[in-house]
């Protein structure tokens, strides 16, 4: 599924979307204003898309993310590449997700204690 240039905005966007879990999925230029938005996605791909009033994003899932902007929050990725201007929020907890297999790409981060 591919989506180009369009607006998202719902509370758990692609939250437990297509039996459970949303697979491989490319959305370029996408606004995306969620809470707990792209969570329990596999192969998540995201072009020049903007994440705003977006938080919790990206649990459980993996993802290549090209982020416009900063990103409230985002918690326990499963994999991937998330590339931002900057992050709000990071939470990463190792005793629920392998923290080794994200690569964060930001300016700025504040990572959750």
């Amino acid at each position: 599924v591919s989506v180009i240039s369009c607006h998202n905005k719902t509370s758990y966007g692609l939250y437990y979307t297509i039996g459970g879990l949303f697979c491989h999925c490319t959305f370029l230029m996408v606004r995306f204003k969620s809470l707990q938005g792209l969570c329990f996605c596999e192969n998540l791909t995201l072009i020049n898309c903007r994440l705003v009033n977006t938080t919790l994003a990206f649990e459980y899932s993996t993802v290549n993310a090209d982020i416009i902007g900063t990103v409230d929050s985002i918690k326990n990725p499963s994999g991937g590449v998330i590339k931002c201007d900057g992050i709000g929020e990071l939470i990463m907890e190792e005793d629920k997700v392998d923290v080794s297999k994200t690569e964060i790409v930001s300016k700025s981060v504040s990572v959750a204690v």
